[in-house]
Formats: C-alpha cells, sequence, structure tokens
C-alpha cells in the first residue's frame, strides 16, 4: 500500500521508506573561507614590504596589492559588493600593521 507522499511504508514485502528531503532555499551569504584581513602573514609582508619605501612608493605598493587582490576575487566569482569590503578591510588591517610597527619603533628608528 503506498503512503499519501508517494513512497512505501516500512517493512512491506522488504521494502525501504523513501521519501524525497525538502530542498532548502538558495542561500544569497557568501562565506569567504580565509578573509584577507585576517591573514596575518600576508598582512605583515605587505607592511613590511611599505615600511621598506618611502611613503610614496610605500602606497604604490599597497595600492597595486589591492588592485592585484581585486583581481583574484573577481576571478573568484565575488559580488561587487563583497569584493569592496574585503579590500577595505584589507587595506585597514595593513595600515593598522604599518601603524604599529612604526609607533613601536625605539627612539632614532631603528629596529626594534
Amino acid at each position: 500500500m503506498n503512503s499519501a507522499a508517494g513512497g512505501r511504508r516500512g517493512g512491506e514485502r522488504g521494502h525501504a521508506t523513501t521519501f524525497a528531503a525538502p530542498r532548502p532555499a538558495a542561500s544569497k551569504a557568501t562565506i569567504l573561507a580565509f578573509p584577507l584581513a585576517r591573514r596575518t602573514a600576508f598582512v605583515r609582508k605587505i607592511a613590511d614590504r611599505m615600511l621598506a619605501r618611502t611613503m610614496p612608493d610605500a602606497e604604490a605598493v599597497l595600492s597595486q596589492e589591492l588592485r592585484r587582490q581585486e583581481k583574484v576575487l573577481v576571478r573568484k566569482g565575488l559580488a561587487d559588493r563583497d569584493i569592496q569590503r574585503e579590500l577595505r578591510s584589507l587595506e585597514a588591517a595593513v595600515r593598522t600593521q604599518v601603524w604599529c610597527r612604526v609607533l613601536q619603533r625605539p627612539p632614532g628608528g631603528g629596529p626594534r
């Protein structure tokens, strides 16, 4: 005998009960496995490159890296809104790292 859902009742002549599970609604959330700003070694590397240059050259290094990361995120298929959020977050993390390192230098500017 068939049940209302179209499957067979369990135990009836050895047939297993099978019912299709409802599909979840399509999610519009974007999950980044490794947000750029949380990649501390990556952020430190960019900050190191910036600190080894003059201020205008350091800004160029940061701009170049942000453009490079933008291309990567576009290639991965992220929405423009999400790309811009990631780039702002990465820029803030790098600038924070640079300022922390600048402010922790001993008087005279030598390495700590």
